[in-house]
């Protein structure tokens, strides 16, 4: 770490949250002084967002105290962690929308909790999530609610998705047509958060059967695994 930042964070927990105009972090950090640097880097990169962003920090500072015991003095001493925590805060403040939010939450505890944290793509993920559609997502949860359960462990998708519209009363429900799933589909895939797993004969549209197979891909599964927590 520069030696600049040490020497001036030494200085005390004034020059980390100076200009922050954020009790909350104050608060916090009073209560829990390992997190100091961590909010010291974050307001070097971030200091022109932090400015406008109060409510939005608020509710991270609430996240962190009630994740408490996740974020280990172990864990936060490390400088991947001190990277992870920057890169985490930057998408968490530019994400407007609050389904979103949670799932960064969800894939930061995912990688406080990782053993490889090296390996795990959080960059990588908070890009698609950025990039993802709020239709892609909402058909993320029907999936999560309807086809496949969290912790199942199922790559297959497709037909799961045609047994479960063969249904009649299941079509009627959901008012979802075949063309709508496909765009989803076909967004999904386009994010690496599925592929294409084989070929049918025919396509049925009654029946919401397509000519393509598809099923998640590793990196898929991995980003299902964050929505239902």
């Amino acid at each position: 770490m520069n030696k600049q930042i040490v020497k001036d964070f030494k200085k005390g927990i004034q020059i980390g949250t100076q200009g922050f105009l954020i009790p909350s972090i104050d608060s916090f950090v009073a209560l829990h002084p390992e997190w100091q640097i961590h909010w010291f880097l974050a307001r070097g990169f971030l200091l022109s967002v932090f400015q406008f962003q109060q409510e939005r920090i608020n509710s991270f500072v609430e996240y962190l105290e009630e994740n408490k015991n996740d974020f280990t003095k172990e864990i936060l001493k490390t400088n991947d962690f001190q990277q992870a925590f920057v890169i985490t805060l930057e998408n968490y403040l530019k994400i407007r929308q609050e389904e979103k939010l949670k799932l960064v939450k969800n894939i930061f505890l995912g990688y406080t909790k990782d053993v490889n944290k090296e390996k795990f793509e959080l960059e990588r993920f908070y890009s698609i999530v950025s990039q993802l559609s709020i239709e892609g997502l909402e058909f993320l949860h029907f999936i999560e609610q309807n086809i496949l359960k969290v912790g199942e462990n199922k790559k297959e998708l497709s037909r799961g998705l045609i047994g479960f519209f063969r249904n009649k009363e299941n079509q009627s429900k959901y008012s979802i047509n075949f063309e709508a799933i496909k765009e989803r589909l076909a967004e999904l895939q386009s994010l690496g958060i599925i592929r294409i797993s084989g070929y049918a004969s025919v396509a049925d549209p009654e029946s919401f059967q397509d000519n393509i197979y598809y099923s998640f891909t590793d990196f898929g599964l991995k980003l299902f695994s964050f929505l239902a927590k």
